[in-house]
């Protein structure tokens, strides 16, 4: 999910917490106030802290390129790679496979990763589902 649609869901569901937390405190106790402000205090903070946190991991991810799908086929004996059903189209990054008809996986493109890039590539992130060559190795 893009972290900016997580921040402003987090905002929401904050600002929820504290409208509904303050909404009505005329008619509740002292006690029920503290809580619900609390408790809406404390969404709030952890809003905070939380999304820088989550953009710091994001972004130490670097982008090493792209991917030699053909070497890795030949690498496990199965012949080149192709797109087997084009590509572009409803999630064409899973249409890739090898020329002896094995589909290539997620966990196959995170090996042809690290084979070409080394223990240094952690995983696959594809810019566009419907297109299958949009799939970058990244560290």
């Amino acid at each position: 999910m893009d972290l900016n649609l997580s921040f402003w869901i987090l905002a929401v569901v904050a600002a929820l917490a504290a409208i509904g937390g303050l909404v009505g405190a005329e008619k509740k106790t002292t006690r029920a106030w503290i809580l619900s402000a609390s408790a809406a205090l404390f969404l709030i903070a952890l809003l905070v802290v939380t999304v820088p946190w989550l953009r710091s991991i994001h972004s130490s991810a670097r982008d090493l390129g792209g991917m030699d799908l053909s070497a890795w086929c030949n690498s496990q004996n199965r012949g080149a790679a192709f797109v087997a059903s084009g590509q572009y189209g409803h999630d064409a990054i899973d249409n890739w496979q090898c020329e002896d008809g094995h589909r290539i996986t997620r966990q196959d493109m995170l090996a042809a990763c690290r084979m070409l890039y080394g223990g240094t590539a952690a995983g696959v992130e594809c810019a566009n589902a419907d297109d299958a060559n949009s799939c970058h190795c990244f560290t």
